[in-house]
């Protein structure tokens, strides 16, 4: 029986379209997974399945998905059941909300490169557009369409590249472009060899003629034994940073496989947990508040705190979040703007330390994207518990979601 997925891919059009799971991937694709699919002629997007089922549409010729990108799904199950409440309540396509919840980074698109399939021969009429056209890929061989209206200052360049496509004098290529890229590290580690007893000092009785390959190992075993009993490996850059580091006396430390070197994907965000401050004691006028505040959450009401600036609702909040902390529930705190950030990130970072996490569009693509792994449970960062951020926070793949703040 064959298997197909109704997938959302991020265009302003109404519904989700259906393609069909190829055999090698029936076992693996999962609803919330990001798949890429083939969109008109020649386009390629990264979509999320919506739903997977063995009906198979009427009507129209079905396509095959391309490749499956991801090992787990992206888009859980309460994100998906809220992506449908949205688009039923404001009336909006799935791809417009698509495109709202997941971050820049992880939306994957193919881009049209151009090249000449074949030069047009001299008796080839071209018009002056077409020759602009020519001229440039002959000098540059495969540009995209972005290069090309750098290159080309044309209005209706489109049309020209289409044109020239038609007459079989350009070619076109579809390459998908990833936006993001896990941030990685040199880690050097020494070979276990060297790690027994006897064998080190053997080694380092061998390097009478290489002065500089001794210290550099040395220094290496010095940080190394500096960190942990525990840490086998240290980066690179900690080695370069070593004053009369040899680069030369590195290479041929790897060359002889007494170093290895090794590249590991790391985080951008905090990677180190840090414990929760203690609070200041409430005063009797927030602890009455906390503790109606408490009396109405056990309602599944929402509470709606009174008090002129400066009054101390803050540290009835944080409060409220430790509670929440304590018994291993998230917490999402929503702020009007991004300049109000700062000073409460200042507040919460003091108190919670690690658990703090921050979503807004001031942060770059990639620390959203790895804020967003991060709740997934598959980045390698510190577990992230309370998360700061705009309007867009609230598309967060939050699993345990206990507080909102707004």
């Amino acid at each position: 029986m064959e298997t197909f997925a109704d997938v959302i891919l991020p265009l302003y059009v109404a519904g989700t379209f259906t393609y069909r799971v190829p055999d090698n991937y029936v076992n693996q694709v999962k609803t919330g997974m990001r798949v890429l699919v083939p969109f008109g002629r020649r386009k390629i997007y990264s979509g999320i399945i919506l739903h997977l089922h063995h009906s198979p549409p009427s009507g129209f010729q079905i396509r095959d998905i391309r490749s499956v990108i991801d090992s787990i799904p992206i888009v859980n199950t309460f994100q998906l059941d809220f992506w449908k409440w949205i688009m039923d309540y404001y009336l909006c396509s799935p791809g417009e909300v698509m495109k709202a919840s997941i971050p820049a980074g992880l939306k994957m698109e193919s881009e049209t490169f151009y090249s000449l399939k074949k030069i047009p021969g001299k008796d080839t009429h071209l018009e002056k557009e077409e020759t602009k056209v020519i001229t440039v890929l002959e000098n540059k061989n495969v540009l995209s369409l972005k290069e090309l209206k750098k290159q080309i200052r044309l209005k209706e360049l489109q049309k020209w590249l289409d044109m020239l496509i038609a007459r079989g004098i350009l070619a076109t290529e579809e390459r998908i472009r990833e936006k993001y890229r896990p941030k990685t590290e040199t880690f050097v580690g020494i070979n276990d060899v060297y790690l027994q007893r006897g064998t080190l000092d053997k080694l380092f009785s061998s390097f009478n003629r290489a002065p500089k390959q001794y210290n550099l190992l040395q220094s290496f075993l010095n940080i190394m034994n500096k960190t942990s009993d525990e840490i086998t490996e240290v980066k690179k850059q900690d080695l370069q940073n070593i004053q009369g580091y040899s680069e030369s006396a590195f290479q041929a430390l790897t060359r002889k496989n007494i170093l290895t070197v090794q590249k590991k994907e790391i985080t951008r965000l905090p990677d180190t947990i840090s414990p929760i401050s203690a609070l200041n004691p409430l005063t009797s006028v927030q602890q009455s508040a906390f503790d109606e505040i408490k009396k109405i959450f056990q309602d599944k009401k929402v509470a709606l705190l009174h008090g002129i600036t400066s009054s101390g609702k803050t540290e009835i909040y944080f409060h409220l979040i430790k509670e929440q902390i304590r018994n291993g529930r998230q917490v999402l705190y929503l702020l009007p703007e991004i300049v109000l950030t700062a000073q409460i990130v200042r507040r919460l970072k003091a108190v919670f330390g690690s658990l703090v996490g921050i979503y807004h569009s001031r942060y770059s693509d990639a620390e959203r994207v790895e804020t967003y792994l991060n709740l997934l449970g598959i980045s390698s960062g510190s577990p992230i518990q309370i998360i700061l951020g705009a309007r867009s926070a609230i598309f967060l793949p939050f699993n345990n979601l206990g507080l909102i703040i707004v």
